[in-house]
């Protein structure tokens, strides 16, 4: 179980299946909740269970998509390493693809002809995570964090520290050894050797060579371990290192901030605590442009708060910014031909919460998405989208 890249919910967003199964609960680390837990799971599997029935799927067949998933039941290991949050997904194969989150979730289980995943935006979209890298000469670690919650990463192919990445002190002796002695008579001490500005300004370049090729290294292991993220990142580190990592960097999310000091003399509760009023002010600030600029274009072909709306825009690719209440949910069904959704009262078997229809295609189009709680959406919608171009009146 692996925490949810964004390649990973593109590609659950991408399918379509008769039928998708998506549960999600919340998870304990530690506590007495933690023996609940399965038995919450089990209750999510047993009204999935119902819900592909109502679909007309036979009981069977129900199931049987759902065995590998039941096993998950008594899995020790799973239980005993989880998380704050549990999303899994089962398609039709049975096959149950399983991620634990570092932010809880409420109790849900969806059967549709697409997976659910609203719930998993904020960890990937626009908001709500982001990465602390602390680095010393001593230590690299990576964590990845919300405003409540951080957990290590572990990175690949990374050095552990400086030297890890150099023999620096074996540079250091053949340095100190081509200023003793010289190349005229074999065994004699060697005249000093000097080189540009002299020894020193030797030393300096070498010392700055060390940290570009362990700040190099590191950005590969950054690199390989994130892939195609571009959630932000926040360095916990002091000069040269910072300097040297920034031109390095080829990292598309790495922030202007920075948590100043030696990072070895903190935990991962500090780094977090240390790194989460610059990110809370970074977060705002995209979530308040996008309300702005919805806010300014409302009541205008270049915004709507209508659900149905909004879905048929996301279809079209035409959504450029999209706030939708995380929490909130608008069942219904949705014409792909057509491109239209019809909303429900109640929710019926095999209906779509439409939020995350829209968000979904949103997000998969390259729009900005904000899943927000629902006291922060403006105006009291549960949805606002802003266009890239205006609807056709």
């Amino acid at each position: 179980m692996t925490p949810i890249t964004r390649s990973q919910l593109e590609q659950l967003a991408r399918e379509h299946h008769p039928w998708c199964v998506s549960l999600y609960l919340g998870t304990h680390p530690a506590g007495m909740e933690v023996r609940q837990d399965p038995i919450r799971l089990k209750n999510l599997l047993r009204d999935a269970e119902r819900q592909l029935t109502e679909v007309g799927v036979r009981s069977s067949d129900a199931r049987h998509q759902l065995d590998a998933a039941q096993d998950m039941l008594s899995d020790s290991g799973l239980w005993r390493n989880v998380s704050e949050g549990l999303a899994v997904f089962v398609g039709p194969e049975g096959d149950p693809r399983v991620f634990q989150t570092p932010m809880p979730f409420e109790e849900l289980a969806v059967v549709a002809p697409r997976f659910h995943v609203k719930p998993l935006l904020p960890l990937v979209a626009s908001d709500a995570y982001f990465y602390i890298l602390a680095l010393s000469q001593d230590s690299v670690r990576l964590f990845r964090a919300t405003q409540n919650a951080v957990e290590p990463v572990e990175m690949i192919d990374t050095p552990r520290s400086l030297l890890d990445t150099t023999r620096y002190d074996d540079l250091e002796q053949q340095q100190q050894w081509h200023t003793q002695t010289g190349f005229h008579q074999p065994g004699a001490d060697r005249p000093a050797v000097f080189h540009g500005h002299g020894v020193a300004a030797d030393e300096r370049d070498q010392k700055r060579r060390v940290y570009s090729e362990y700040c190099h290294r590191i950005n590969h292991g950054l690199r390989r371990t994130l892939r195609d993220e571009r959630a932000p990142l926040i360095l916990a580190t002091t000069e040269p290192l910072l300097g040297v990592f920034r031109q390095n960097s080829q990292y598309p999310g790495l922030v202007e901030a920075v948590i100043d000091g030696s990072p070895d003399q903190w935990d991962a509760g500090e780094l977090h605590r240390r790194a989460a009023e610059p990110m809370a002010e970074l977060f705002e600030q995209g979530r308040d442009a996008a309300i702005a600029d919805f806010l300014r274009f409302e009541g205008g072909p270049r915004a709507s708060s209508d659900v149905r709306q909004v879905a048929h825009a996301a279809a079209q690719s035409q959504v450029a910014e999209l706030l939708v209440a995380v929490n909130e949910h608008r069942w219904g069904t949705f014409d792909d031909g057509q491109r239209e959704a019809d909303v429900h009262e109640d929710h019926r078997a095999g209906d779509y919460d439409l939020l995350d229809l829209a968000a979904s295609m949103a997000f998969q189009t390259g729009a900005q998405v904000f899943a927000i709680p629902s006291d922060q959406m403006p105006n009291q919608t549960v949805i606002a989208a802003t266009y890239r171009f205006a609807s056709p009146a």
